[in-house]
């Protein structure tokens, strides 16, 4: 099963999700806004990323860039997960690095579909 760093400035999202993965068997850890996101990339190693787009601060497309300019996240997988009504946000995540983007409320099939497929069944 797969280590996940869930990046998400709302707790109870976060921690629902965090739950959620563990009872699916995954290793969460929860980074609470994108700088300390990128702290645990390194600090972790998760095998995955899950990150929300619209954070205060340093918003998830910027933080993307950041870890994609990272040796330890240049090829880690990202699954965006966004709230966002924008018609081309999938185009958006990919060309900004994103390895597929799931929209809220989050379809847990789906999702875990997307980290088996991304992490290959670490």
């Amino acid at each position: 099963m797969a280590r996940i760093l869930i990046v998400d400035d709302e707790k109870v999202t976060a921690e629902l999700l965090a739950m959620t993965m563990s009872l699916r068997g995954h290793t969460p850890f929860i980074a609470y806004h994108a700088m300390q996101g990128l702290e645990m990339v390194t600090s972790e190693r998760p095998d995955i990323v899950l990150l929300d787009l619209m954070m205060p601060g340093m918003d998830g497309y910027e933080m993307l860039a950041r870890l994609r300019s990272m040796p330890e996240g240049k090829d880690l997988p990202v699954i965006v997960l966004s709230a966002s009504h924008e018609d081309d946000l999938e185009q958006h995540v990919y060309t900004a690095g994103g390895n597929a983007c799931l929209r809220k409320p989050i379809d847990l099939q789906a999702l875990e579909k997307a980290i088996s497929e991304l992490t290959n069944d670490v």
